[in-house]
């Protein structure tokens, strides 16, 4: 209890942060950054398919086909951007699922492998900040969905109100009454938010399909949508099937990079190659179809104007005929499970993403419940109905994202399987001097890589949101930024390798090296259900070493005070601790 008073920060701090470290040591470890024991290894092959049929139906999908339609393509050449997009996505996203399940160790912490100990900050930054203003997005698309819930039980909520700081006043409530229902599941843990998952693969498709029947049906069945034509042709036709493709891997960046916080929860390995493989490109292009064929009816229903966005669909059938009962009530049960799919969405996405990588920025104060309430609190504070007042401003919004956290990923799967052939030193990355602290715990190799996969899409996409400053942007490099997740992803991974190659790192193999040198499955170690013990061996002999240290030098500075509270009672009679490091080995497959 007095130790408390004295030191009341120590109330705050959370399990397996090491409370008598140095601040450099504290830095790097609690129990939600450790590599998970066998016991929160839970999810199998049909817990990945699960997963991704609960994600795959959602709102935001749909949306990203539809502003193919609404760019001028035809429904089909818009669905062929889709499977192309996806396809190439679940590629990426298994391929970096891969570390995670054979170390099972999360986004953060694998990204200290090619950043540093200390440089990994930057990353994990980015993607806090775009995981905060996602959540925020995806909230505010659940708000909409609220508001026609709201509408169909009460037509006058639709009437205008009163202007609030680019919204109005009704639009603010309906967003804060969804951000309220969604807050109770920042408290659930990764292990059990399974079953929201459940709910929403349920609730989504089936609205999905309803929403689908509907607007097909008024619109006078199939025939007048999937006859439509593009409405652009030559090098615009062109183009936009090129950003309708890599607007779907915009869409998924953020997961790709954060797929190591879920492929770490994996059983084995297996479970999260071919699952993911197939799920991924079938689930999403099926929501994509939805919403490109929805998206075309619009077409037909608004008199030729085509309306990218389902939830404006629901909200003009509802203005047609406010009071109609039927009306009211398919609005109300569509909306109503867009709202439980949002939840769904939201969570695994954004809300559990940004708590991972907020435990990595402060692990001693922070886990990832902490985190997931920061970001609920901090999106609040956003204004994320910008992000939705048009098509253009979407994508614009969606290719900002590849511009920041493609190097980003390009620089961590380089690192992976170009650098380490699957070899990650999963000790080095909790050690202040280890491996991994290469220049004081920053790789400039990492951050130069990146610098140049950033500045190659840079002035292009200074032209896509600020048509004043970029009037004079050369067009070659506005086509490079439409391919921003391609061109920043593959620059930044080529010019890793080429740092690398003029000034080698530890552990790293050259390009010329031929061999896979991943830790065998079985050679997986865990003592006692917790697991690396060589690894928290490791990080406890820094402690201790540090401690011992520090307390060597008050002695000859003949410092004769209390002493601290690592020397008094039973630690000061028990035995150091032995610190034995079982090494891996590169074994070929």
């Amino acid at each position: 209890m007095l130790h408390h008073l004295r030191r009341p920060h120590f109330s705050l701090t959370v399990p397996g942060a090491p409370l008598h470290s140095s601040r450099s040591q504290a830095f790097l470890i609690n129990d939600d950054l450790k590599p998970f024991p066998p016991s929160l290894r839970t999810w199998g092959a049909l817990n990945y398919l699960g997963f991704w049929i609960a994600d795959g139906f959602n709102l935001s999908s749909m949306m990203i086909a539809s502003t193919a339609v609404a760019a001028g393509l035809s429904w089909w050449q818009a669905w062929l951007a889709v499977w192309i997009g996806y396809g190439i996505t679940a590629v990426v996203i298994a391929a970096q699922a891969r570390t995670g399940a054979a170390y099972h160790i999360g986004f953060p912490v694998l990204a200290r492998s090619a950043w540093g100990v200390y440089g990994s900050v930057w990353p994990v930054l980015n993607r806090v900040v775009l995981a905060v203003v996602w959540f925020a997005f995806q909230s505010w698309v659940g708000g909409e969905c609220t508001k026609l819930v709201l509408r169909s039980l009460s037509p006058s909520w639709g009437n205008a109100s009163a202007q609030l700081s680019g919204t109005t006043r009704n639009d603010f409530l309906s967003f804060f009454i969804f951000w309220l229902l969604q807050f109770p599941t920042t408290w659930v843990s990764p292990q059990k938010i399974k079953h929201l998952f459940t709910a929403k693969a349920v609730a989504m498709p089936i609205a999905a399909l309803g929403l689908f029947g509907w607007t097909v049906g008024l619109a006078g069945g199939l025939g007048p949508v999937v006859h439509q034509k593009a409405t652009v042709s030559g090098s615009t036709l062109g183009w936009g099937f090129v950003v309708a493709v890599f607007s779907q891997l915009s869409n998924m960046v953020t997961l790709a990079c954060n797929e190591p916080d879920f492929a770490r929860l994996a059983r084995k390995r297996s479970d999260v190659m071919l699952p993911q493989l197939l799920s991924i490109p079938l689930v999403f292009s099926i929501t994509s179809l939805i919403g490109i064929l929805v998206s075309s009816s619009s077409t037909v229903l608004f008199d030729g104007a085509t309306t990218w966005n389902p939830l404006d669909i629901l909200s003009g059938l509802l203005d047609r005929d406010p009071y109609n009962s039927s009306t009211r009530a398919g609005v109300f049960f569509i909306a109503a499970a867009f709202i439980i799919a949002q939840m769904g969405t939201n969570v695994a996405a954004n809300s559990l993403s940004a708590g991972s990588d907020l435990t990595a920025l402060l692990p001693r104060y922070i886990t990832i419940k902490r985190g997931q309430i920061l970001c609920a609190l901090i999106s609040l504070c956003i204004c994320p109905w910008y992000f939705a007042s048009s098509s253009s401003s979407f994508t614009s919004y969606l290719s900002a994202y590849s511009v920041l956290l493609a190097p980003i990923l390009g620089v961590i799967m380089c690192d992976s399987y170009a650098l380490r052939r699957g070899k990650i030193d999963v000790p080095s990355l909790y050690q202040s001097h280890g491996a991994a602290r290469y220049a004081r715990g920053f790789n400039w190799r990492a951050y130069a890589a990146y610098l140049i996969g950033c500045a190659l899409n840079l002035p292009g996409f200074v032209a896509a949101v600020s048509p004043t400053l970029g009037a004079n942007v050369p067009m070659g490099l506005v086509r490079v930024y439409q391919m921003a997740f391609f061109t920043g992803s593959l620059s930044s991974a080529l010019c890793y390798i080429l740092f690398n190659q003029l000034s080698p790192v530890e552990g790293g193999v050259s390009v010329k090296e031929k061999g896979w040198y991943e830790l065998k499955e079985e050679d997986t170690v865990d003592f006692d259900g917790t697991p690396f013990a060589f690894v928290q061996s490791y990080v406890q002999g820094d402690v201790m070493e540090d401690v011992e240290q520090r307390s060597r030098s008050a002695s000859a500075d003949g410092d004769m005070g209390e002493k601290s509270e690592v020397d008094k009672g039973e630690g000061a009679d028990s035995p150091k601790p032995q610190v034995t490091v079982t090494p891996f080995e590169a074994t070929s497959k």
